[in-house]
């Protein structure tokens, strides 16, 4: 079965697998927040430091596994 990502989703995943974080912009909103390992990062500027970071730690793969729909309460 073939996932259907929005374009800024597929190209996170693109980029992540190519180990290219030049495309970190264009995946995250200006005011984006990351969650990993017990640290909280907000912004382009440190989302596109911490994917370099964990990059360089990690030589990671991710993959899509199943969508679904997000609900957030504020």
């Amino acid at each position: 079965m073939s996932i259907r990502l929005t374009a800024p989703i597929d190209l996170y995943f693109a980029s992540e697998n190519a180990h290219d974080p030049s495309a970190i912009d264009r995946c995250f909103a200006a005011a984006a927040v990351v969650r990993d390992e017990g640290k909280i990062v907000t912004g382009i500027a440190a989302i596109r430091a911490w994917r370099i970071e964990t990059g360089e730690k990690y030589r990671h793969i991710v993959e899509p596994l199943t969508p679904r729909k997000l609900i957030v309460f504020r």
